[in-house]
C-alpha cells in the first residue's frame, strides 16, 4: 500500500532490520536465505503481496507440494513466516513476532487519516487499553487481507471484500468472532459517517451471538445423577475425593 519499492530493497531493509532486533543467529539465517532466493525470483519487480504468493507457490512446487510433516514442513513455515513478515514491513513498518512488535504501527498512506481518526475516537471514549490493542490487531489484519486483493483505499472496499474477510474468521470461538465483528462495525461506521466510503458496510455485517455454548443444567435428573455416580472413579485419592463431593 506505501510508495512503490523493488523486492531487492525491501528485502535489504527488512534482514537490516532483523539483525537489530533478532538474537537467534540461526533463525535469522534461515529468513536471509528465503530473503535472498524471493530477491533472485523478484529480479526488478516492485513488491507486491500477490508476487510473494507467487513465489511459495513456486517453491512449495518444485518441493512435491505442502509437507506438514519432517524438516521440510519447518522450512515450509520459514517460508511462510517470512513473507507474512515482509507484508507487514512492507505495509506497517513493523516487524512482529508472537506477541512482540518491534516499531510502531504506521498505517499505510490512503488509510492513515481515517485509521488515527478512528483510533483517536476510541481512546477519547475511554475504551480500555486491551480493546485498543486488539482492535489494532483486527484493523491490522484487514489492511493486509485488503493489499492482498489489491485494495489500496477505503473507498474501494466492496461488501465481497468484507464477506470475504469475514470467512477467515472460521474456526474461531463465537467469542472471538463477536470480537472481531463488533471493532469492525465500530471501524466502518467511523469510516462511513465520516465520508470515507459511500457504502454502509457496518450494516451488511453479520450479527454475532455467543448463546451456543454449552451451558450446565440448574437441575439434575435422578437419572443424571445416577449416571455422574456410575462414572466416577473411586480408586485415586482424586477421584475418591470427586465421588465423595457429588454423593
Amino acid at each position: 500500500m506505501q510508495n512503490d519499492i523493488s523486492v531487492a530493497a525491501l528485502c535489504l531493509n527488512l534482514e537490516q532490520k532483523l539483525m537489530e532486533v533478532w538474537n537467534n543467529e540461526l533463525t535469522l539465517e534461515r529468513y536471509r536465505k528465503v530473503l535472498a532466493e524471493f530477491t533472485v525470483f523478484a529480479g526488478n519487480s516492485s513488491y507486491s503481496q500477490s508476487l510473494g504468493a507467487d513465489f511459495l507457490i513456486a517453491r512449495f512446487t518444485e518441493r512435491g507440494g505442502l509437507v506438514s510433516t519432517d524438516e521440510h514442513s519447518r522450512k515450509e513455515e520459514t517460508y511462510f513466516r517470512c513473507m507474512r513478515m515482509l507484508a507487514e514491513y512492507h505495509n506497517f513498518g513493523i516487524i512482529h513476532r508472537r506477541n512482540d512488535f518491534f516499531g510502531e504501527i504506521v498505517w499505510p498512506g490512503p488509510f492513515r487519516q481515517c485509521t488515527e481518526g478512528f483510533f483517536e475516537a476510541v481512546i477519547k471514549e475511554g475504551l480500555s487499553y486491551g480493546y485498543v490493542t486488539r482492535s489494532r490487531m483486527i484493523i491490522h489484519d484487514l489492511l493486509l487481507f485488503l493489499d492482498a486483493r489489491g485494495i489500496h483505499t477505503p473507498d474501494k472496499i466492496s461488501v465481497r471484500d468484507n464477506d470475504e474477510f469475514i470467512k477467515s474468521f472460521y474456526g474461531l470461538s463465537p467469542k472471538g468472532i463477536e470480537t472481531k465483528l463488533c471493532t469492525l462495525r465500530r471501524y466502518y461506521r467511523h469510516l462511513y459517517l465520516q465520508g470515507y466510503i459511500r457504502v454502509p458496510l457496518a450494516e451488511r455485517l453479520p450479527k454475532a451471538s455467543i448463546q451456543g455454548r454449552m451451558a450446565f443444567p440448574t437441575v439434575w435428573g435422578q437419572d443424571e445423577i445416577k449416571k455422574i455416580e456410575d462414572s466416577a472413579e473411586r480408586i485415586s485419592p482424586a477421584g475418591k475425593r470427586s465421588y465423595a463431593m457429588e454423593t
